[in-house]
């Protein structure tokens, strides 16, 4: 299996993911409950409010990392690192696609309310750089040794 392909099954078969944002007074860290798409976008669901909604408005980029949790200290861990822009998305047919994709009970949401709402909304976080920890996958260095980059 290719490693690109691993690396979206990993992230397919996963549902938290802990983002970073940061402003000029602070960092932040939070966990989500995520989507990914075959070009490896990262789409969560957040009330407008929250302070990695904020600070990501205010800056456009953040960072996250998806780990199986526990893992143990010696043998093989996995676990994926990314960092890249974040934005809202206001298109309803993407919104619907992620309430469909993360959700068993779509019909309790409303995605052009969604899109278009002042309370919560769908936010995509496009990477730019991603890194894959797995030494079985790409042997020694940390098990960072795999990288893609994005434009």
């Amino acid at each position: 299996m290719e490693l690109r392909e691993h690396i979206y099954n990993f992230l397919k078969s996963r549902k938290q993911i802990v983002i970073s944002t940061y402003d000029e007074t602070h960092p932040w860290i939070c966990t989500v409950w995520y989507v990914v798409d075959k070009d490896f976008n990262i789409y969560f669901y957040s009330s407008l409010s929250t302070i990695h909604v904020q600070q990501a408005l205010k800056n456009g980029k953040a960072a996250l990392t998806v780990a199986d949790s526990p893992q143990e200290v010696h043998g093989n861990k996995e676990a994926v690192q990314a960092w890249g822009t974040i934005e809202r998305i206001t298109d309803v047919d993407k919104v619907q696609w992620f309430i469909n994709e993360w959700t068993d009970t779509p019909e309790k949401y409303d995605a052009k309310q969604t899109a278009e709402g002042n309370t919560a909304g769908v936010f995509r976080i496009s990477p730019k750089q991603l890194k894959l920890m797995n030494k079985e996958l790409v042997g020694d260095n940390l098990g960072y040794k795999f990288t893609l980059e994005f434009n």
